[in-house]
């Protein structure tokens, strides 16, 4: 009878920890998905931020080619008057 009653107890307890891996299996797979997700979108971001750097040096480079057309007619001028 002891022998019956520890086999039944594993056998439960068999049974209990595979429908708790019955509900953990799914989750896992949800969040490998949302893992999955999160790095495509950091991947986007980076690429974003890179490209916005990339438009502010341009956009510093156009000013400072404006500000010195500027001085150079402004310069111009005043040598003529």
């Amino acid at each position: 009878q002891k022998v019956e009653a520890v086999t039944d107890a594993i056998i439960s307890a068999v049974n209990s920890f595979a429908l708790t891996m019955e509900g953990i299996v799914p989750l896992a797979s949800q969040l490998a998905e949302v893992a999955t997700q999160e790095k495509l979108m950091l991947e986007q971001c980076h690429d974003l931020l890179r490209t916005i750097s990339e438009l502010e040096m341009q956009e510093r480079s156009l000013k400072c080619c404006f500000l010195i057309q500027h001085k150079q007619t402004l310069d111009t001028k005043l040598v003529k008057d």
